[in-house]
């Protein structure tokens, strides 16, 4: 069985606006994050109440996690799918991978899921449409996944349902599911 680390993550309440609809996804934004007493990704505080959180991943995705933090404050672009690329240890000569594409377009083969183990690798999507959005776990017994909220490369953490509704109210089609990747 492999290792787990704790993570501990500050954490501040955001909200991810729908465009053009009135749906937004409430998500605890990641304001920092501390393995040991390294302080990683330390990103500015907006106006509102700030709060502590412990996550507990495999602790190679620790690993990746802090690689993934680092290349996000080095301003490289970074969007969900690159994210879940870094989680999986997908990485070039240069120690990053360049593409923003999903990490496959088999999504309809994929098993379907609620929750995904910690670490594990998720997509969002639907047949019409493939893979719109990848996430992290944070455990099957915990409804939420880390992910990035935005394309300028924002980490936040969201429940799961919340996300499925988002992209629901995008494409107005209820076949929109998460499948492990």
């Amino acid at each position: 069985m492999a290792r787990s680390e704790a993570v501990q993550l500050t954490i501040q309440p955001a909200e991810h606006w729908n465009f053009g609809k009135e749906f937004k996804i409430p998500y605890q934004k990641i304001v920092s994050l501390r393995v040991g007493k390294e302080e990683i990704f330390p990103q500015e505080v907006d106006d509102g109440p700030v709060s502590e959180r412990e996550i507990v991943l495999p602790q190679s995705s620790t690993a990746r996690l802090i690689l993934a933090a680092t290349e996000m404050q080095n301003s490289r672009r970074f969007n969900c799918h690159r994210f879940a690329r870094t989680m999986a240890g997908e990485h070039d000569i240069f120690g990053y991978y360049e593409t923003l594409a999903p990490m496959s377009d088999d999504f309809c083969n994929r098993p379907r899921v609620g929750n995904l183990p910690a670490g594990a690798i998720g997509m969002v999507g639907a047949a019409g449409f493939g893979v719109m959005h990848s996430l992290v776990g944070l455990g099957e017994n915990i409804p939420e996944s880390i992910q990035v909220m935005s394309g300028q490369g924002e980490f936040g953490i969201a429940k799961n349902e919340d996300v499925l509704d988002w992209y629901r109210s995008i494409c107005e089609d209820d076949e929109i599911y998460l499948r492990r990747y």
